[in-house]
């Protein structure tokens, strides 16, 4: 369906394609339109020495022959990624390549999406706002690349996935078990996704009813040098638990 958004473009359009997909040249083939292709690695626009840092992540940007350092104050990849489309309608727009790359600098993170706190050597990222399978490996992946003692995620449930929630669930039990130090799961559909990682070999997981039994487990061994990530569906109201673990933290926290 959203093939035809291309046939439906006038010959002066433009369409931006991710580079990477495997069906990017099917869908230009769908345009007479102009296509600009971003991608990572690859494309008319495409980032490349990607840094992630616990503030942001570092990179290089290439456009038609010329090359910047650029920097997104938001963990991630795939952020990056995203932040290439912005820029490439930017350069639609009438920006200059430059000025675009330096505005990236300048995003505000939206709140509990991938929104990073630390309190002195422990550091969580709340990413409650909403939950599917792409989106929790993709968390999961983004708090691999960061540097830390353990790294420790929590995680909801994902809603409306339909037929695909048990294989949706698995995929993120998988990753979890290859990814992280620590899984705890929350409520009794995100059952599936425990058993998936003990299976895979990953020790240490915990299952618990309800967000207050979340919050007691986490605040009982939370120590300097984890990374907590709490992701889950929005109907999960996993930020009541990001909200009491960084009050915790913030009592003490040294000053």
């Amino acid at each position: 369906e959203k093939g035809n958004l291309l046939v439906a473009l006038p010959d002066d359009g433009l369409a931006i394609l991710p580079a990477a997909d495997d069906f990017c040249d099917a869908l230009a083939s769908r345009t007479q339109a102009r296509v600009l292709r971003v991608g990572i690695g690859s494309g008319d626009l495409q980032a490349t020495h990607i840094l992630p840092l616990k503030k942001g992540m570092e990179f290089q940007v290439s456009y038609q022959g010329e090359r910047l350092p650029g920097f997104l104050p938001v963990i991630g990849a795939h952020m990056v990624h995203n932040a290439l489309f912005a820029l490439a309608v930017g350069l639609e727009c009438g920006i200059p390549f430059q000025e675009g790359v330096a505005l990236l600098e300048k995003l505000h993170p939206s709140e509990s999406r991938l929104q990073l706190y630390e309190f002195g050597e422990i550091t969580l990222v709340d990413d409650c706002y909403n939950a599917s399978p792409d989106s929790m490996e993709a968390a999961l992946t983004s708090i691999a690349s960061l540097k830390a003692h353990r790294r420790i995620a929590l995680l909801g449930c994902m809603g409306e996935l339909g037929d695909y929630t048990l294989k949706g669930y698995e995929r993120v039990g998988l990753k979890a078990a290859a990814l992280m130090d620590v899984l705890i799961v929350v409520g009794d559909e995100t059952l599936p996704l425990a058993e998936v990682a003990r299976d895979a070999g990953m020790k240490e997981v915990h299952h618990v009813s309800n967000n207050n039994e979340a919050t007691k487990l986490i605040s009982s061994f939370l120590c300097a040098g984890d990374i907590l990530l709490i992701k889950g569906s929005k109907r999960a109201y996993l930020n009541q638990v990001s909200e009491a673990v960084r009050a915790l933290c913030q009592q003490h926290e040294p000053e």
